[in-house]
């Protein structure tokens, strides 16, 4: 999709929503032939696709975008012990600016970083501080772990026990045995 394209989509609309994700919902195909990733249509004009997550894995995959822009990817613990569900935990950011602006190239980075997640183990490494928690993705190569984005929140709390604890979360491969 050229930039000219790009700026003429107008938000919100199935159809440009639909070409915008085409490209992700592909290379889910080549992975998971026999899942039918389903687009979501946000309030806000982004789309979102839940990936299927393999039975052991410790938390699950949401990838999004803005028609033309911006790319996220996002994860979701599948279990926790804690008492209340979290509505925060790791997620990369893909802006448009960090691509020199060139919708192409970003849309290139989020694929590549998708394909690795669909077809490389992962793990997710959270570290527990007074006032913050942080998120470290990462997936896995022959060469050893390859950093894929960190998140970082203001999380304070009463939890002075678990101060400086790290936890230690991981998948294999999203491609390779998920659930259908």
């Amino acid at each position: 999709m050229s930039n000219e394209q790009t700026f003429r989509m107008r938000r919100g609309q199935p159809e440009c929503v639909e070409a915008d994700a085409s490209k992700t919902v592909a290379l889910i195909r080549t992975y998971l032939p026999e899942h039918r990733a389903k687009v979501e249509i946000k309030q806000n004009g982004w789309w979102t696709v839940e990936l299927p997550h393999p039975a052991s894995a410790d938390y699950q995959f949401r990838l999004h975008g803005e028609p033309g822009g911006e790319r996220q990817i996002s994860a979701r613990p599948i279990r926790t012990t804690e008492s209340r569900p979290r509505n925060r935990f790791w997620s990369l950011r893909m802006e448009l600016a960090g691509s020199s602006d060139d919708a192409s190239k970003l849309e290139e980075a989020f694929l590549e970083t998708v394909k690795a997640l669909m077809s490389s183990p992962t793990r997710i490494v959270e570290r527990k501080g007074v006032i913050w928690r942080s998120y470290k993705g990462a997936y896995q190569t022959e060469g050893g772990w390859q950093r894929m984005g960190s998140a970082f929140y203001l999380a304070l709390g009463f939890g002075i026990p678990f101060v400086a604890k790290k936890i230690v979360y991981t998948s294999p491969p999203v491609g390779s045995f998920a659930q259908v």
